[in-house]
């Protein structure tokens, strides 16, 4: 529409400047006028079309929050798991480094606490909606300054972190020494006296998942909870 007004508009003004009936401060005061609307007309559109692109932009930005609510929501159950786990495993390093090489063997829960050494799980975040959204240049559209900085920080943590690095050098170290027994069969007693030798209780001994790592988690975690209340705030209707 606002198209169609301009060229109306300007086909008037081609014909005020070759209209020959009338004098020049006539012909010129009507020129000022079909310029001036042409001005508006294009002034209008620009702005219209500016308000539709930034509707555009901030729906595209909600589309994101809300997903990465969803991601987020989906990490902090990750995280949960995995403290859990290692809480698990941690259990089981203890009840092992306390067992007694002339004591009986408990074959049920020697073999859970046993398998456990040979278990790992580590958190990652889920990014793949973050790195696209980023990696068009969108995350500028967020108006919420702060919100951004706290999507970053979360979200440029480099994984592994040294905390994580430290413990798998730790299990690694056990697992190559369990190795060098179950290479000649995975019996039992061999694993009953490979754990409760000198070595294997010193190696036990530092397998527990260390505070630090526990608080990377705890923080983690945090970050990504202030990160949903935010989205929460912005768009109350889709809070859950």
């Amino acid at each position: 529409m606002a198209e169609l007004e301009v060229a109306n508009h300007a086909k008037q003004a081609l014909k005020i400047v070759t209209d020959q009936q009338h004098p020049f401060w006539h012909k010129l005061r009507e020129l000022l006028f079909e310029v001036s609307i042409i001005i508006f007309a294009v002034s209008i559109s620009i702005w219209m079309h500016g308000i539709g692109e930034r509707h555009h932009e901030q729906e595209q930005v909600k589309t994101f929050l809300l997903g990465l609510k969803r991601d987020l929501q989906g990490d902090l159950n990750t995280i949960n798991n995995v403290v859990k786990f290692h809480k698990e495993m941690d259990a089981s390093f203890i009840y092992l480094r306390s067992l007694n090489p002339a004591d009986p063997i408990d074959a049920e829960k020697f073999d859970a606490a046993y398998v456990k050494i040979l278990s790992s799980t580590m958190f990652r975040p889920e990014v793949s909606r973050y790195e696209g959204f980023k990696s068009s240049g969108k995350l500028i559209n967020i108006d919420n300054d702060d919100l951004v900085e706290k999507i970053l920080s979360y979200y440029h943590t480099s994984w592994p972190i040294p905390q994580e690095q430290y413990w798998l050098s730790r299990r690694n170290k056990m697992i190559s020494y369990i190795e060098s027994i179950e290479e000649k069969g995975e019996d039992r007693a061999e694993q009953y006296k490979l754990i409760t030798s000198a070595k294997g209780k010193y190696l036990l001994k530092s397998m527990p998942t260390n505070n630090e790592l526990y608080g990377v988690y705890s923080d983690f975690a945090g970050m990504g909870k202030e990160i949903i209340q935010q989205i929460d705030q912005m768009y109350p209707e889709a809070a859950k």
